[in-house]
Protein backbone atom coordinates (compact mmCIF):
# COMPACT_ATOMS: atom_id res chain seq x y z
CA UNK A 1 0.00 0.00 0.00
CA UNK A 2 1.46 3.53 -0.60
CA UNK A 3 1.55 6.57 1.51
CA UNK A 4 0.40 8.64 -1.38
CA UNK A 5 -2.60 10.27 -1.76
CA UNK A 6 -4.64 8.73 -4.45
CA UNK A 7 -4.23 10.92 -7.82
CA UNK A 8 -8.05 10.89 -8.49
CA UNK A 9 -8.32 12.84 -4.87
CA UNK A 10 -5.72 15.09 -6.24
CA UNK A 11 -7.93 15.85 -9.30
CA UNK A 12 -10.92 16.23 -7.41
CA UNK A 13 -9.50 19.01 -4.60
CA UNK A 14 -8.23 20.50 -8.24
CA UNK A 15 -11.73 21.24 -9.58
CA UNK A 16 -12.39 22.78 -6.11
CA UNK A 17 -9.67 25.25 -6.63
CA UNK A 18 -10.38 25.77 -10.87
CA UNK A 19 -11.14 29.17 -11.69
CA UNK A 20 -13.38 29.00 -14.79
CA UNK A 21 -16.83 26.65 -14.84
CA UNK A 22 -16.08 25.17 -18.06
CA UNK A 23 -13.35 23.27 -16.67
CA UNK A 24 -15.14 21.60 -14.04
CA UNK A 25 -16.51 18.52 -16.12
CA UNK A 26 -13.61 17.49 -17.60
CA UNK A 27 -11.43 17.34 -14.07
CA UNK A 28 -14.89 15.46 -12.68
CA UNK A 29 -15.22 13.14 -15.21
CA UNK A 30 -11.11 12.60 -15.22
CA UNK A 31 -11.48 11.31 -11.47
CA UNK A 32 -15.09 10.10 -10.42
CA UNK A 33 -17.35 7.37 -11.79
CA UNK A 34 -20.33 8.09 -13.56
CA UNK A 35 -22.79 7.97 -10.75
CA UNK A 36 -20.27 9.56 -8.40
CA UNK A 37 -22.43 10.41 -4.96
CA UNK A 38 -21.60 13.35 -3.06
CA UNK A 39 -23.58 14.28 0.15
CA UNK A 40 -23.05 16.67 3.08
CA UNK A 41 -24.98 18.54 5.48
CA UNK A 42 -26.03 21.27 2.74
CA UNK A 43 -25.96 18.85 -0.51
CA UNK A 44 -26.43 15.55 -1.86
CA UNK A 45 -25.88 14.80 -5.28
CA UNK A 46 -25.50 11.89 -7.66
CA UNK A 47 -23.28 11.99 -11.17
CA UNK A 48 -20.74 14.15 -12.55
CA UNK A 49 -23.45 17.08 -14.00
CA UNK A 50 -25.06 17.37 -10.39
CA UNK A 51 -21.65 17.50 -8.59
CA UNK A 52 -20.45 19.62 -10.84
CA UNK A 53 -23.12 22.42 -10.46
CA UNK A 54 -23.07 21.40 -7.10
CA UNK A 55 -19.49 23.16 -6.93
CA UNK A 56 -20.39 26.28 -8.96
CA UNK A 57 -23.14 27.24 -6.81
CA UNK A 58 -20.53 27.30 -3.56
CA UNK A 59 -17.78 28.93 -5.12
CA UNK A 60 -20.25 31.26 -6.33
CA UNK A 61 -21.11 31.64 -2.42
CA UNK A 62 -17.47 32.04 -1.42
CA UNK A 63 -16.29 34.02 -4.40
CA UNK A 64 -12.10 33.12 -4.50
CA UNK A 65 -11.70 30.79 -1.75
CA UNK A 66 -9.13 28.06 -1.63
CA UNK A 67 -9.58 24.98 -0.93
CA UNK A 68 -7.43 22.58 0.55
CA UNK A 69 -6.73 19.27 2.29
CA UNK A 70 -5.45 20.03 5.94
CA UNK A 71 -4.22 16.77 6.79
CA UNK A 72 -2.62 13.39 6.15
CA UNK A 73 -5.22 10.59 5.39
CA UNK A 74 -5.74 7.40 6.03
CA UNK A 75 -7.30 4.54 4.32
CA UNK A 76 -9.54 1.34 4.50
CA UNK A 77 -11.20 -0.86 2.53
CA UNK A 78 -11.13 1.67 -0.50
CA UNK A 79 -12.09 4.57 2.20
CA UNK A 80 -9.62 7.86 2.20
CA UNK A 81 -10.58 9.77 5.43
CA UNK A 82 -8.82 13.19 5.75
CA UNK A 83 -9.22 16.61 6.88
CA UNK A 84 -9.73 20.09 4.39
CA UNK A 85 -10.33 23.33 4.98
CA UNK A 86 -11.97 26.35 2.83
CA UNK A 87 -9.83 29.88 3.10
CA UNK A 88 -11.23 33.19 2.15
CA UNK A 89 -9.07 36.36 2.46
CA UNK A 90 -6.68 35.27 4.15
CA UNK A 91 -8.52 33.29 7.13
CA UNK A 92 -10.43 30.20 7.30
CA UNK A 93 -13.86 29.81 7.42
CA UNK A 94 -15.20 25.90 6.71
CA UNK A 95 -13.18 23.07 8.04
CA UNK A 96 -14.45 19.90 7.57
CA UNK A 97 -13.54 15.86 6.97
CA UNK A 98 -14.28 13.79 3.83
CA UNK A 99 -14.75 9.76 3.78
CA UNK A 100 -14.16 9.42 0.33
CA UNK A 101 -14.96 6.04 -1.62
CA UNK A 102 -13.20 4.48 -4.40
CA UNK A 103 -14.40 2.03 -6.75
CA UNK A 104 -12.80 -1.16 -8.21
CA UNK A 105 -11.24 0.80 -11.06
CA UNK A 106 -9.98 3.48 -8.57
CA UNK A 107 -12.47 5.97 -9.21
CA UNK A 108 -14.28 8.09 -6.92
CA UNK A 109 -17.43 6.91 -6.51
CA UNK A 110 -18.70 8.06 -3.53
CA UNK A 111 -17.57 11.77 -1.06
CA UNK A 112 -18.99 11.62 2.33
CA UNK A 113 -18.13 15.77 3.41
CA UNK A 114 -18.50 16.32 7.15
CA UNK A 115 -18.02 19.75 8.56
CA UNK A 116 -16.30 19.78 11.57
CA UNK A 117 -18.51 21.30 14.26
CA UNK A 118 -19.94 17.97 16.23
CA UNK A 119 -24.10 17.44 17.30
CA UNK A 120 -24.02 17.95 20.97
CA UNK A 121 -24.42 14.76 23.05
CA UNK A 122 -27.62 13.95 24.23
CA UNK A 123 -28.55 12.72 27.36
CA UNK A 124 -30.22 8.81 27.16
Amino acid sequence: MSNDFPAVLETYWKMWNEPDPDALLPLIEACCSDDVIFADPNAYTVGHDALVAMAIEVKEQIPNATYRRASGFDLQHRRHRYLWEIEYRGRVVVRGMDVTTLNDAGLIERIDGFFTHAPPETEG
